[in-house]
């Protein structure tokens, strides 16, 4: 009989500087669970690792004088050393730098394209950098990577021209600023650049409030991306709570599970 499987991750630490106690507390808790489980006989799955991309990696790295891969891996590094030094019994030690991840986000999107999908709408702030950062390289070299998989981009933002402009520097991709969302308008405008039919184009955002509740309105699919967030940052809105609760109870229902199918399922390739 086939062992019943389990998986559990941590949260990947963020290498903008050394980890810290709470880091370590939560990769025991969770190393505590994968060994009672695997004694209970599940068949275990036990992953960590590090989040290596973000705008203040690179200012940290600027300001060691090297450069961003070098300094987190450094970070990385110490920090894997640390997991090792506890003793936790982790399975793999995943690393968004690896070929390995970036090949699967790659894949995650083929699977959209083939799916009938052509057209990739974006909102910027919090969805594909931190509020008011500029892009970073891991950012262009995503929007690169889509052209050449056959997408259609464009951005959305309640920004203003200055902003998005700066945001667009290393960026070929039309983009709407002031866009009024919620409101319909600018999505259908969006749709209409791209020259492509409402059901051929996905929206991804990082507000339920906003970028959702306005794709939703003129029949977008959408996306709700979790809102990036610095390690340090403890202030949120909110919205950001209520967004929290909904998504609490939308995750218990099936009935609004998994809307796009299988884009995250039945990936035999590993």
């Amino acid at each position: 009989m086939d062992k019943q499987k389990y998986y559990i991750t941590t949260a990947i630490a963020y290498t903008s500087g050394k980890p810290h106690i709470g880091n370590t507390y939560e990769i025991v808790l969770a190393d505590a669970i994968a060994r009672y489980k695997r004694q209970e006989g599940y068949d275990v799955f036990f992953q960590t690792g590090t989040d290596e991309h973000g705008q203040k990696i690179e200012l940290k790295a600027e300001e060691a004088g090297i450069t961003p891969k070098e300094f987190v891996d450094k970070v990385s590094g110490e920090i894997k050393r640390i997991w090792d030094l506890m003793d936790t019994s982790y399975d793999k030690f995943i690393r968004t730098t690896d070929e390995d991840h970036e090949k699967q986000v790659k894949k995650i999107f083929k699977k959209l394209y083939d799916k009938g999908f052509r057209g990739l709408v974006f909102d910027i702030d919090n969805t594909l950098v931190h509020h008011g950062n500029d892009s970073t390289p891991e950012v262009d070299a995503l929007f690169a990577e889509l052209k050449n998989i056959g997408f259609r981009t464009l951005l959305l933002s309640n920004n203003d021209e200055e902003r998005v402009s700066r945001f667009m520097k290393n960026i070929e991709a039309p983009y709407i600023c002031n866009a009024s969302k919620p409101e319909p308008e600018a999505y259908l405008k969006a749709v209409e650049m791209l020259g492509l039919n409402k059901s051929e184009v996905i929206y991804l955002g990082d507000q339920m409030f906003v970028d959702t509740v306005g794709a939703n309105r003129c029949g977008l699919p959408n996306i709700l991306v979790h809102f990036i967030r610095l390690p340090n940052e403890k202030k949120i809105g909110k919205k950001r709570y209520i967004e929290m609760l909904i998504l609490w109870f939308y995750r218990r229902n099936k009935k609004y599970r998994d809307r796009l199918g299988d884009i995250l399922k039945g990936d035999s390739e590993k």
